[in-house]
């Protein structure tokens, strides 16, 4: 029998369902029976109804082609609801047509029909799932049989949970519509009580299709949100609290009398990794633990592990957590370690997120069986610091959970390995100690990791050099540092040229002295040639782990074919929710290939070197290969760019010339223009950011590639299998599998010293990786790694002795390479621009500075400094040189294919609180220096598309008021713009309207020159004049050779007009603050200065007895407004 279905989608999410279902019945994969009803099935968008004349096929009954059984055509319906209660485009004239009275000749056109509804909503808007309530109820009028309730699922809370059962069960009910030939059908919205004919009670309780429950959904969304802003009425545990709270059990369960010597469960790990730093902590934690049980006088408590992402603790953990581990012993408990990070300001990763979900709705004491232990991973430079560790441990404890140990958060702001390392340390000991149902008293302790290490095994041991391609040992693996993963483009450098420190010194070590790591520490430690390096025992090198990734050569078979594993997984697993208000396909394991449209300088930057390299190097088709191109392309902006200056005869004017030129060398913003896909499955809203992934620089893949073959004699062209993934070849492992172009960490110093045959070279790394402690070697790797950004390519090079690492041991002790986050700059609303009379459809724009400076020079070396470049920064500027030398020509060029665009790969970043007001009348205080300007742009440009589009609406309305054409009446639906709508808006003139208050727009901008990196000049000053912005501040902090240098937050604190603008918006007028850029400085500054205003305005106005009253006012106001969502920010370290 034939299925039909019809799919109305805003962002992909109900296309993807209704087109899964579709497939899953054609293919004959339907889960739903062992024997399918539905043997095919048409999928199509609900407007095409009227193309396939569906009306007319479904006012007659079921063919006599069709079984005899069948009483009434099948028809589902997946549709979501887009604003706040409108059908999605492709729907909208399917549900204004079934929203009339029907004109056929009967009052039931569609009795001859049996249908489901599913509805995708978002309970965080007012209208609920609309669209698909009034299909339902519509159909139902119509005369057609309800073979199941409509089920809603909630964005808000996840899709899948309601999702799921639905899929489960729909067509096994459309089934028993089709087939029967009464007409109880059932139930609409608010009826599933009475509706156990359809659904089991398991099913009932996970789908929203009450009024009750969408009332339910949306007291927990708001419970949810009261939780992301610390609104909670319970405290949560800090690592502060003295004592346990009074559901912890390690105290007050009672002590079997029989302790078991194994667990009869598995220890799980669990992570939501971001960035990868929980991921790799994670899988570093239980790789060790797995190795330590491989020897036989391990005490371990537990017997094996189960590592996985938060995500899949249904799929995993959840059956086993809600039984005890031995019904005969209720104090045994089973373990869980959870490493959870927390991204933005207070919002879970990706792979997380479905897991915080259930875990705030959860209502039943489900962890009453299990012990638990928290890592958060967080960043005190925002607000809400290490949120998602604090819910995690707080809910786990109230749903019954046992605390082993108190949560640790770790802070990415000032390192965190000084709680990671010494959590990982203790943390199975003592979860091994509370699973027992022991106290902390009892002195049978199964011993840690770290302790075990000393006691059943030798001491560390050098690592054989290999002289084969064998992959069989795999060296142990570091714990990642948090700076490897900063969102800041700077944070985020590699080296493009390694500068030596003298041409003495290189001859020096080429005459076999020493290496240039020794001699440069040597240097640093003040030391002779003669000198002996100081030695460092074992107890103060870092916990070196076991190896995350194993890889395996692979031999193609004689037509040279590899096979590759298909995606699977559910459907639900198949979509990516990662905002409350769009769904998104595109992830960072699953980019979008996106072309680079056009780019230009923000700042005034010469375009001569950008011309001559698109001329020389990036334009012409040669046998050249992409590498080759951008290493000569970064040689030239080299060379035409220098940071340092020349020496000058005593001529102070010139000099200080030279250094100013020098120092704008090193400040290029460039705007980017992304191209995005014309099917909406990419979409983002201002205030979103978007990941750019990137591979290795040129220098550091042929340096590693180089480096494998000569030792090892493994080609860049072999393949290798990667954790037993689908084949790729070394060259591409290397260029995209391992962060080869961040500083290298303690860790992976001392796995390289393990490596290392030169005497002189090991014990250098070993003081690098652990000599802090010793005397004279304070600071020795800050000054020698972290000031210099030394990366691993770096050390193998300045301590050729440790370059007998294997393939395997690079990918098991480096993390992958971490995208890179721009915030976005431009508005969903305009997927054209007619900035350079060129035309882009569907678009999106991002800008970035190009990170390029030099290090501290060593002292007493002369030249010693390096030039550091972004990994992702420098490489963009050099393909897109053709567009900085000329943007409008270079569009040109590339419309008429002239030029080939280049591509890179980008995934959508949503945030949940950096959003523009739904209201466009509250006032707005954006104070963005540098590139933290960029958001704002994209505020600007879409208040003023809102304002376009509300403009060119009333005006339709104008026109066609009191018209009747064809007999249909026009809605003011018929006549709202879409986006698509918006491209023949002209935006250039002056449309604000007496008839639309819109709140006052107050932008504090601050660059430091005004003649160089004003950014955005132009945009904004034509944003005033047009009324959009109401007030423009800018700060230059080194115009005319000012000894102070200003800032915004000076500029608040100074202007005393400017002053008492600020308290006017935030007391008088309620504005919402939104502040972004640099957090270790300048965001704390802004926060410190408005509350230093508020408090000089209360007690001027007498409302308080002193300044100290009147500055815990101001400070419990703006803590107040973060809470409410009117104080935002978006900061990077």
């Amino acid at each position: 029998m034939k299925l039909t279905i019809l799919y109305g989608s805003a962002t992909g999410n109900a296309e993807h369902i209704a087109k899964e279902l579709a497939s899953s019945i054609n293919n004959g994969k339907s889960s739903s029976s062992s024997s399918p009803f539905f043997d095919s099935a048409d999928v199509m968008e609900c407007n095409h109804f009227k193309r396939k004349k569906l009306f007319e096929t479904w006012s007659q009954p079921p063919s006599s082609s069709q079984p005899a059984i069948m009483k009434r055509h099948a028809l589902i319906v997946v549709c979501s609801t887009s604003g706040n209660g409108d059908a999605p485009e492709n729907a909208s004239r399917f549900v204004r047509h079934i929203k009339k009275p029907p004109t056929a000749t009967t009052s039931m056109p569609l009795e001859h029909v049996a249908y489901a509804v599913l509805g995708l909503g978002d309970t965080n808007y007012d209208k609920f799932c609309e669209a698909s309530k009034v299909i339902d109820k519509k159909l139902h009028e119509w005369g057609a049989k309800r073979g199941m309730a409509l089920t809603c699922a909630d964005e808000a809370t996840g899709l899948e949970e309601a999702v799921e059962p639905w899929l489960e069960n729909v067509l096994i009910n459309l089934e028993k519509a089709c087939t029967v030939e009464n007409d109880d059908s059932v139930k609409e919205v608010g009826d599933i009580g009475e509706a156990t004919n359809v659904l089991n009670e398991e099913v009932k309780e996970k789908l929203v299709i009450s009024s009750s429950a969408s009332a339910q959904f949306t007291s927990n969304a708001a419970t949810d949100h009261a939780a992301r802003n610390g609104q909670s009425t319970k405290s949560i545990l800090s690592p502060d609290d003295n004592t346990a709270q009074s559901n912890d059990k390690i105290i007050t369960n009672p002590i079997s009398t029989t302790l078991p010597n194994k667990s009869p469960t598995p220890l799980y790990i669990l992570y939501g990794s971001a960035t990868g730093n929980s991921e790799h902590i994670s899988k570093d934690l239980c790789s060790t633990y797995q190795s330590y049980l491989s020897n036989p006088s391990f005490l371990g408590y537990f017997p094996s592990v189960t590592c996985c992402e938060l995500n899949q603790f249904k799929k995993k953990c959840l059956d086993a957590w809600s039984t005890p581990p031995d019904p005969t012993n209720l104090n045994i408990k089973h373990g869980i370690i959870i490493v959870c990070s927390t991204t933005g300001n207070a919002n879970a990763p990706e792979n997380a997120d479905r897991f915080l979900r259930w875990l705030k709705r959860e209502p039943t004491k489900i962890f009453q069986h299990c012990a638990y232990a928290i890592l958060g991973l967080g960043d005190s430079n925002y607000d809400v610091f290490n949120a998602m560790g604090k819910v995690i441990d707080k809910r786990l404890n109230e749903l019954g959970g046992t605390r082993a140990l108190k949560v640790a958060l770790a802070d990415e702001a000032t390192g965190l390995e000084e709680v990671v390392d010494p959590w990982v340390g203790s943390v199975i000991g003592k979860l091994s100690v509370a699973c027992r149902g022991q106290n902390e008293l009892v002195n049978t302790v199964a011993p840690t990791p770290a302790h075990v290490g000393s006691t059943v095994s030798s001491p560390p041991r050098k690592i054989a050099s290999a002289s084969t391609a064998s992959t069989s040992v795999a060296p142990p693996k570091a714990i990642v540092d948090p700076h490897t993963f900063k969102d800041e483009e700077k944070k985020m450098d590699t080296v493009d040229e390694i500068i030596a420190p003298n041409k003495n010194a290189s001859s020096t070590m080429d005459n076999g002295v020493c290496s240039m790591g020794v001699w440069a520490i040597r240097k640093l430690l003040s030391l002779s040639p003669d000198d002996p390096l100081p030695t460092i025992p074992n107890s103060s090198l870092p916990n070196v782990m076991t190896s995350l990734s194993s890889c395996e050569l692979i031999h193609e078979d004689a037509n040279g074919t590899t096979t590759h594993r298909a995606r699977g997984g559910s459907i639900a697993d198949n979509m990516t929710v990662s905002s409350a208000s769009s769904g998104y396909l595109y992830t960072f394991n699953s980019p979008y290939e996106s072309k680079i449209l056009n780019a230009r300088y923000l700042t005034a930057t010469d375009v001569e070197c950008a011309k001559k390299v698109a001329k020389d190097v990036i334009v012409p088709p040669d046998a050249s290969t992409e590498d080759e191109k951008i290493l000569s392309a970064m040689k030239m902006y080299d060379e035409y760019f220098p940071l340092s200056s020349s020496p000058v005869d005593n001529k102070e004017l010139q000099q200080h010339q030279q250094h100013l030129r020098c120092e704008k060398n090193g400040k290029r913003v460039i705007e980017m223009v992304l191209s995005l896909p014309d099917d909406f499955t990419l979409e983002y809203e201002p205030g979103d950011s978007v990941g750019l992934i990137v591979p290795n620089t040129p220098q550091s893949i042929q340096f590693i590639l180089t480096m494998l073959e000569r030792n090892h004699g493994i080609l860049p062209s072999q393949k290798i299998s990667v954790d037993a993934a689908h084949p790729i070849t070394v060259e591409q492992a290397v260029r995209s599998k391992i962060d080869l172009c961040s500083p290298i960490k303690k860790k992976q110093l001392y796995l390289l010293s393990l490596h290392a045959t030169d005497p002189d070279e090991e014990r250098a790394l070993r003081l690098l990786s652990g000599g802090n402690g010793k005397e004279g070697c304070a600071n020795l790797f800050s000054r020698y790694v972290e000031e210099q950004y030394r990366t691993v390519v770096d050390v193998l090079r300045e301590f050729p002795s440790s370059q007998s690492i294997t393939l395997e041991g690079l990918l098991g002790c480096l993390p992958s390479i971490p995208p890179r986050y721009y915030s976005v700059c431009s508005s969903p609303l305009l997927d054209r621009q007619s900035a350079t009379n060129e035309t882009y459809n569907f678009h999106l724009k991002v800008a970035f500075s190009v990170v390029d400076y030099l290090t501290p020079s060593i002292p007493d070396v002369a030249n010693s400094h390096r030039r550091i470049g972004g990994l992702a920064t420098r490489r963009l500027e050099c393909v897109c040189s053709p567009y900085l030398c000329n943007p409008h020509h270079a569009a040109a060029n590339a419309s008429s294919t002239s030029l080939k665009l280049p591509t890179i790969h980008i995934f959508p970043k949503p945030t949940h609180e950096f959003r523009l007001p739904p209201n466009m009348s509250t006032p707005l205080i954006l104070i963005g220096p540098g590139t933290g300007i960029a958001p704002f742009i994209g505020f600007l440009s879409h208040r003023q598309a809102q304002l376009a589009l509300l403009e060119s609406t009333e005006a339709a309305e104008m026109v066609s008021e009191g018209t009747w054409r064809g007999g249909y009446e026009l809605d003011r639906e018929d006549l709202a713009l879409s986006k698509g709508d918006t491209r023949g808006l002209n935006l250039a003139a002056d449309y604000m309207s007496k008839n639309h208050h819109t709140g006052d727009i107050d932008l504090f901008f601050g660059c430091r020159h005004s003649d160089h990196d004003y950014l955005y000049k132009k945009e904004l000053e034509e944003f005033k004049s047009r009324g959009i912005l109401t007030n423009l501040y800018v700060a230059f902090s080194r115009d005319g050779g000012k000894q102070e240098k200003t800032y915004v937050q000076t500029l608040m604190q100074n202007d005393v007009q400017c002053g008492k603008r600020v308290v006017l918006m935030i007391m008088e007028k309620s504005a919402s603050v939104y502040v972004c850029g640099d957090g270790n400085a300048m965001g704390k500054d802004v926060q410190e200065t408005i509350v230093s205003l508020l408090a000089k305005s209360l007690e001027a106005k007498g409302e308080c007895t002193s300044i100290d009253e009147a500055r815990d006012r101001a400070t419990a106001y703006v803590d107040q407004m973060k809470k409410s969502g009117r104080f935002v920010l978006d900061i990077w370290s």
